[in-house]
């Protein structure tokens, strides 16, 4: 039996990336992206609403996000889902979907279609 999880989006840096390191020294780059869609809106006409997605970028490749881009930047990423949980300030349990990025493509003009993977440097 084969399975899939595959993520592909186009959109908006919503905020610049930020690399961290986690306990064990590995290094992880977070941003947020912002991806419009088409909705019917209420006078029966078309708009658009704007979906945020977390991105998380390991290693190598994290270093390479938080090197080229930044907010307002427009890039196609591909990459998995990941779920995760952790616990609030009130302790509460919360549930956390991701996107594991695996490919990013510049979708600016200056740079249009260029690769990047992981492991690869742009």
């Amino acid at each position: 039996m084969n399975f899939l999880n595959r993520v592909t989006l186009i959109g908006n840096l919503a905020d610049d990336p930020v690399v961290r390191s986690t306990k064990t020294g590995k290094k992880v780059c977070n941003f947020p992206i912002a991806v419009n869609r088409a909705v019917k809106a209420e006078d029966g006409g078309r708009g658009e609403a704007t979906d945020f997605h977390r991105i998380i970028a390991w290693e190598k490749l994290g270093e390479t996000v938080a090197r080229y881009l930044k907010k307002g930047r427009r890039i196609m990423i591909e990459g998995k889902l990941a779920n995760g949980t952790y616990e609030d300030k009130e302790g509460k349990k919360r549930y956390t979907t991701d996107i594991v990025l695996e490919t990013f493509y510049f979708m600016d003009s200056k740079t249009k279609g260029e690769v990047v993977t992981a492991g690869a440097e742009a």
